[in-house]
């Protein structure tokens, strides 16, 4: 029973202190260029970013003559209960086990230009395609969502990146027979 009390006070002392700073979605910067290797002007894209402790965000940015959108890093409080607690979970077998915490993404929608393909390279990315989706993984973390060919949007997921990076996408005019 007092080691129940403790557990309740230390939960009380922490719940009112101040949490710490964590990365929610880094700096980053998409650069979409045509076959050519020439930006790709005014396409609309959305960046959100989810930090697991239901702290979530978007916002939007349009390519500029360079074909380049960049956001600026959002950063987070996470909780210094969970920091605490965290090592006790190695015990636990569930989604809330010892990685809870670190689970955090950035997904940058691109509103689909019309009449062009995206065309990703195989040895980087695989097709994974089941009931429910239809995308394109890499070993780096990257997936990409959304169709090949067609106007629909489609989204490009970055998973636990903490650190800021560049990414490149390359898309292709479609032919006329197409």
């Amino acid at each position: 029973m007092k080691a129940f009390i403790t557990l309740l006070l230390l939960f009380g002392l922490t719940s009112s202190v101040r949490g710490y700073d964590a990365v929610g979605s880094p700096n980053c910067t998409l650069c979409i260029l045509d076959q050519d290797g020439k930006p790709v002007v005014g396409l609309k894209i959305k960046r959100e970013w989810d930090g697991s402790d239901n702290k979530k965000g978007e916002e939007e940015a349009t390519t500029d003559k360079d074909g380049k959108v960049s956001f600026k890093q959002v950063t987070i409080q996470r909780s210094v209960t969970r920091r605490i607690f965290k090592p006790l979970l190695i015990f636990v077998p569930a989604s809330c086990g010892p990685e809870w915490e670190s689970t955090s993404f950035t997904s940058l929608t691109v509103n689909w230009p019309g009449a062009y393909d995206l065309k990703l390279p195989p040895e980087v990315y695989k097709h994974k395609k089941d009931q429910f989706f239809d995308y394109y993984y890499s070993k780096d973390g990257t997936r990409i969502d959304g169709p090949e060919k067609g106007d629909k949007p489609f989204r490009v997921y970055f998973f636990d990146r903490t650190k800021d990076f560049d990414f490149i996408l390359k898309i292709y005019k479609r032919s006329e027979e197409q």
